[in-house]
């Protein structure tokens, strides 16, 4: 029994070891999805959207009468008494239990539109705190997509370094071949040999990269960093389009410059309320209160009282020391700070879209010279291969041969990382 049981244990381990380790399959769409339903930074900006909304819950509150509720028990130990003429002892006043309960109202009647702007405020600070969440997936999109391209480009070097290395160890055993048949000399061997043990670090250092560039895109999707992940990937060289009013789409699009914009109006009220403390303030309010005494806590009729009150308070400020004209100045200024700043940003955002524009048309060039490089260098060492084995050439010129398609292809993979990332920039820079 303790056998099968132990059985047991050792194949659900086994299983769920075995599920764990199953690897996670990962197109560029599917990256892009699981990032915006896992990534902490979208829940960190839903989190202030949150926030914000209870903002607005609390300066709607201020247009609210505020009510307050009291109770009171007090204990008279000894009473207070007062004297008179007329009587030859100490009066005393009141009974041994004092009882109040009652409850006050308070509303803002008017506050120079102080109120109605704070809710504008909030309104306005909910609506940014909207397009930070949106602009914080558009920043994820962009930062997995430039991620998982880098992915891609490491596996891709991966690739051609061990495609290297291969041959070159495949070279090498042909020159030991030909050195006992008498063909290859000792100098091409050790030529040979030399050349696979550089290929040989470059390999590690190629699986290392790939390690570090997959952690990173891991960490992005909110996995854990021991699920192995499988990336399947098109790369596609496929040129956009570039919209004429490209620079007006910019403008008109990316949500950083309508935050500003809206984080402007905010202050332009900010300043309205500071302008406001020149005004008086009008308050009204409600008062009702039942008093009782009693000895034995029997309270009749005539032992309680109840007392209502109503009321308008005007408050006027006539002097703060410059207090209000210092802050509506600050308002004012930082109205002028933020009109800098958005023109800062808007012509940043110019700036961008047109050197994204410009390394997107670059990298293209690039690809399609190195396309050509590729095939040029093929056959080259193709052409290197046939006259090393006939002896028509040496093992130098072979590697040379070897090296120059690695360089050559390593440029292609790089041209098309290039292209593919500069396109990404581009269509955030134009608010795609």
């Amino acid at each position: 029994m303790r056998t099968v049981f132990r059985t047991s244990i050792l194949i659900a381990f086994f299983s769920i070891f075995g599920r764990a380790q199953t690897p996670l399959t990962l197109t560029l769409e599917q990256a892009v999805d699981m990032a915006l339903a896992q990534n902490r930074q979208i829940s960190l900006a839903t989190d202030g959207v949150d926030f914000a909304k209870q903002q607005v819950r609390e300066a709607k509150s201020a247009l609210y009468p505020q009510i307050n509720g009291f109770a009171g028990y007090t204990r008279n130990i000894k009473s207070p008494v007062f004297f008179s003429n007329i009587a030859p002892e100490p009066i005393r006043i009141g009974e041994n239990n004092a009882m109040a309960v009652g409850f006050s109202v308070q509303q803002p009647i008017w506050l120079g539109g102080k109120v109605f702007t704070a809710r504008e405020i909030a309104t306005l600070t909910l609506e940014n705190a909207r397009e930070e969440l949106q602009l914080t997936r558009e920043n994820i999109v962009l930062e997995v997509t430039k991620t998982f391209y880098s992915v891609v480009l490491m596996q891709e070097i991966l690739k051609v370094s061990e495609e290297t290395l291969a041959s070159a160890q495949s070279n090498f055993r042909n020159i030991v071949l030909l050195k006992r048949e008498g063909v290859a000399s000792e100098f091409d061997s050790l030529r040979a040999r030399v050349r696979v043990s550089e290929l040989e670090p470059e390999v590690i250092r190629a699986r290392s990269n790939v390690e570090t560039v997959t952690n990173a895109l891991k960490f992005l999707l909110n996995i854990n960093l021991e699920q192995p992940v499988e990336i399947r990937h098109n790369w596609q060289v496929l040129p956009p389009a570039f919209p004429e009013d490209e620079k007006q789409l910019a403008l008109s699009n990316r949500r950083e410059l309508s935050t500003l914009n809206r984080q402007r109006e905010i202050l332009v009220k900010v300043k309205k309320i500071e302008r406001a403390e020149y005004l008086p303030s009008l308050y009204g309010s409600f008062n009702w209160q039942t008093q009782a005494q009693s000895a034995d806590f029997d309270i009749q009729s005539n032992e309680k009282a109840t007392t209502i009150d109503a009321g308008l308070s005007l408050s006027v400020p006539l002097f703060n020391g410059f207090r209000t004209s210092a802050r509506v100045q600050q308002a004012q200024i930082d109205i002028t700070r933020i009109d800098r700043q958005i023109a800062m940003l808007s012509e940043n955002i110019l700036m961008e879209v047109e050197n994204n524009r410009l390394r997107v048309q670059e990298a293209q060039q690039r690809v399609n010279a190195q396309s050509e490089s590729v095939v040029q260098a093929e056959k080259t060492l193709d052409i290197a291969k046939v006259r090393f084995r006939n002896g028509l050439s040496t093992q130098v010129e072979l590697n040379d041969a070897e090296t120059a398609l690695a360089r050559t292809r390593l440029s292609q993979l790089n041209a098309v990382y290039d292209f593919l990332v500069a396109k990404a920039d581009y269509e955030k820079a134009i608010g795609r």
